[in-house]
């Protein structure tokens, strides 16, 4: 009995193993591996396993792969399998001579309720294609290439049946290493040439110059370990840096060298030019050096000023380009100067001092100004909104010998003298106590002169000149008297005159003529406001009835010596006394169709359900009969 039992558990295993061997074998997948170029020792690279074409129509629960590497060419990094973000991902490493690793993405949590029993939270995204992204780092080694192999890969489904790789490709990827020229050494200068020691399968050499450490121009080639630069002009302090070329593609270029020794070229700076002109806030000279010497190669420049004579004035030593000469210690107010100008080097190992410059031309020193004083004084009375206007303002400079000058505002600026407030400035109200202030120089030797204070007058119109416009009232409208400023045109006060209520009526006109039982009616209208009035003409009578209220459109009217039980019916007239009885009679025969059509569809709905009762009569007849 036992041993039935058992044959018939071992038979059921065999079955379901075999269906589910089966089932295994029925779905396969593709394997691929990415191509790595020409890769350099230190470089990071990524190799990215595709496992492609996998059966998503029972979903997957996880997906294997194993991979084998060189240990002594890449250093394994870090690993990240994509497509599926609720996926855990293992790796396995065995790194003993040719390094191994096993990768297992697998569903985190399988009966987790973000599942559910649902099939499509397990379907890989991306047509059923799962990537496992492998990082490297290339390391340093003799070797030109090295492999990388995938030696197996399965796919798990939600029945736990696992498929092999079935059509998928397992196997190796070449990658080349590429190697590097050795980096140049012995740099050295030999008088104006640059050399270093040559460099074994070097087929060139890329030579960058730098001047004062930064790169001085395009890299200079050669094919010789050396390079000639006597050509080079420019003064300064040069060193250069090498890198050996290559023309194989699997033997890279070197890495630049260090910098050689410093190279001196020798040069004289270039004469600068010297500019005077007047100063006239403090007395003296002024003067503009222009230099056009390379940044930095300056040290400092050596003025000399000559009078008129030729003599040398003053002698100035400046790192400045810009400056003045006081009066005193040679030089006088009113007496013409020229100067020269040298140019002296920061670094006396390259440059040379410059040649003297050209003599500039003469300009007479500006004497010092005592005091300052208004010629023509700006005027003080605006009206609001306009402009300040100082264009004919004078200023007179009295100088320390007791002549002076008159200074026109168009040369303001020439003399150094300003204004505040400024010419053209809009004025307001909030301007009036302001002083226009002119000023000559700066510091201790500031002097100032200032106006009289401002008035700036309200621009409102005072209304002092009007007249009266005047409207007339009428019966039905009314009037005005206004007060209307001639100057603005401003009304300046109003009143209002009320409607007179006086009409003037013409004559009485009959609309509707009274009958022996019918009222009539005439009206009569204003000629000025278009106002009318309505009487009422009795029936039979020849005395008018006045309306109590004119504008009323319809009245009940009763014949004379009748009560209003003797009246029937009562006679509705309009405001032209005409009858309604068109329209009463029009009325009465809307009813009248109304009755009929309502008649015409209650006798077609009984005819119908006669017709409906007949119908079921014959059916029940010939049912009766059939039956028979």
């Amino acid at each position: 009995m036992i041993k039935k039992i058992g044959g018939i558990l071992l038979a059921l295993v065999l079955i379901f193993s075999t269906a589910a061997i089966v089932n295994a074998a029925d779905k396969s997948f593709a394997v691929g591996v990415s191509s790595v170029d020409l890769v350099r020792e230190g470089d990071k690279i990524t190799i990215t396993v595709t496992v492609d074409d996998i059966d998503n129509a029972d979903g997957i629960i996880g997906c294997d792969i194993s991979v084998g590497f060189d240990t002594a060419v890449l250093k394994y990094e870090s690993a990240e399998a994509s497509q599926i973000s609720e996926w855990t991902l293992d790796v396995n490493k065995k790194e003993a001579g040719k390094g191994k690793l096993t990768l297992a993405a697998m569903l985190d949590d399988l009966d987790g309720p973000e599942n559910d029993g649902n099939v499509s939270s397990l379907v890989v995204k991306e047509s059923g294609k799962i990537r496992f992204e492998l990082t490297f780092t290339v390391l340093t080694t003799d070797e030109t290439e090295t492999t990388f192999s995938v030696s197996d890969a399965t796919v798990n489904y939600p029945d736990y049946t696992s498929s092999p790789q079935g059509s998928g490709q397992l196997g190796s990827k070449k990658i080349r290493i590429k190697h590097f020229l050795a980096t140049p050494t012995g740099l050295s200068w030999d008088g104006d040439t640059a050399r270093w020691n040559a460099v074994e399968l070097a087929s060139g050499y890329s030579v960058q110059l730098y001047k004062a450490g930064k790169e001085f121009g395009s890299a200079y080639e050669s094919t010789a370990n050396s390079y000639d630069f006597s050509s080079l002009s420019e003064a300064g302090k040069y060193t250069f840096a090498v890198t050996a070329l290559s023309e194989s593609e699997e033997l890279g270029d070197s890495d630049e060298s260090e910098k050689s020794g410093e190279h001196i070229v020798r040069g004289s700076l270039a004469s600068p030019s010297v500019k005077l002109t007047q100063d006239t806030a403090n007395g003296g000279l002024k003067y503009q050096i222009t230099d056009t010497n390379p940044s930095g190669s300056v040290g400092s420049y050596e003025i000399t000023l000559y009078n008129d004579a030729g003599e040398v004035a003053a002698t100035v030593q400046t790192e400045s380009k810009a400056g003045t000469f006081p009066l005193g210690g040679g030089i006088t107010g009113g007496e013409k100067y020229t100067a020269d100008v040298i140019a002296k080097p920061a670094d006396g190992e390259i440059y040379d001092e410059s040649e003297k410059s050209d003599k500039s031309s003469p300009v007479a020193a500006a004497k010092k100004v005592d005091s300052i004083a208004y010629g023509t004084a700006p005027a003080t009375t605006y009206t609001e909104g306009t402009s300040l206007n100082l264009t004919g303002v004078t200023v007179e400079l009295t100088y320390s010998d007791g002549t002076s000058v008159t200074v026109p505002y168009s040369d303001f600026d020439k003399y150094g003298i300003t204004i505040s407030p400024s010419n053209g400035k809009t004025l307001a109200l909030s301007d009036t106590g302001t002083r226009i202030v002119a000023t000559f120089g700066s510091g201790s030797g500031k002097k100032t002169v200032s106006s009289a204070k401002i008035t700036v007058n309200s621009s409102a119109c005072k209304h002092e000149k009007t007249h009266v416009d005047r409207k007339e009232p009428t019966c039905g409208e009314k009037g005005y008297e206004n007060t209307v400023c001639d100057d603005c045109g401003e009304t300046v006060s109003s009143v209002e005159l009320p409607a007179t209520g006086l009409h003037s009526f013409g004559e009485w006109t009959v609309t509707v003529n009274p009958t022996s039982t019918l009222n009539g009616t005439r009206t009569r209208t204003c000629t000025v406001c278009g106002h009318y009035e309505t009487e009422t003409i009795p029936a039979g009578g020849t005395t008018p009835v006045k309306d109590p209220e004119p504008a009323s459109t319809t009245e009940r009217v009763r014949p004379a010596n009748t009560t209003e039980e003797d009246t029937d019916p009562p006679v509705v007239t309009d405001r032209a006394g005409k009858t309604n009885d068109l329209s009463r009679i029009f009325l009465i025969a809307l009813i009248v169709i109304f009755i009929i059509i309502i008649i015409i569809i209650i006798a077609s709905i009984l005819a119908e359900r006669k017709k409906e009762r007949e119908r079921k009569r014959r059916a029940a007849m010939r049912r009766k009969r059939s039956g028979q």
